[in-house]
């Protein structure tokens, strides 16, 4: 099954009864240990133990963990960028060339539209410069009165 994941496994020296003692049960035949951190210090146990058969395996581990690290680091500094507003810094602007001669036409665009270097159409003007709007004087001088309580707004007909 763990070959089949692409998993690192490992036969232990110890029997199910040894096994589950340590971890709480009766008896236990196959443990998953998922934190890396976890697994590399037991790796380093087991190493110590007997270095030429887990010793591979632990530096395995060590690089596993080293990869894991980095990734909470940069997890970790990306929500930090991300509550404070910092944004990745773009790469300085090309220095600009020198002006073409007021003689010359501009040379257009690809799409032909523009000039290059011609600021983008503003579809709107800048808030200062906008006109202010028309105060009416009656803005609600063709509404209905607000129906209030029971009965309706129409004056019935007695008789």
């Amino acid at each position: 099954f763990a070959q089949a994941g692409d998993c690192l496994w490992l036969q232990l020296p110890f029997t199910k009864a040894e096994l589950g003692r340590a971890l709480g049960r009766t008896a236990v035949a196959i443990a998953a240990v998922t934190d890396v951190g976890l697994a590399a210090a037991l790796l380093h146990r087991l190493a110590e133990l007997d270095p030429e058969q887990y010793a591979d395996a632990a530096d395995r581990m060590d690089v596993k963990a080293r990869r894991a690290a980095e990734r909470r680091a940069e997890q970790a500094a990306h929500e930090k960028n991300l509550r404070q507003g910092k944004r990745r810094r773009k790469t300085p602007p090309a220095p600009k060339a020198a002006k073409p001669p007021a003689e010359m036409p501009p040379e257009r665009a690809p799409d032909g539209n523009r000039p290059r270097g011609a600021k983008p159409y503003r579809s709107r003007p800048p808030r200062d410069a906008r006109p202010k709007p028309k105060a009416q004087a009656r803005p609600y001088a063709n509404s209905r009165p607000v129906k209030k309580g029971k009965g309706s707004f129409r004056k019935k007909k007695e008789g």
